[in-house]
């Protein structure tokens, strides 16, 4: 990835998340995200996964 923008969410675990997936594959990020659990069944990190796997799956 060479990019990630969040819009809504957590604003500090959004940017972590946005700033610790630029320069990863998209296969690697949606592997390390997906199913990581915060609130009503998925979190921000989870939802990057499920958008990536949309996009690129």
């Amino acid at each position: 990835m060479t990019k990630c923008e969040f819009v809504g969410g957590c604003p500090g675990n959004t940017q972590g998340v946005a700033k610790l997936v630029v320069g990863r594959k998209v296969e690697e990020v949606i592997a390390l995200l997906k199913g990581i659990q915060c609130r009503n069944g998925t979190s921000c990190p989870d939802q990057l996964a499920r958008a990536l796997e949309a996009e690129y799956a």
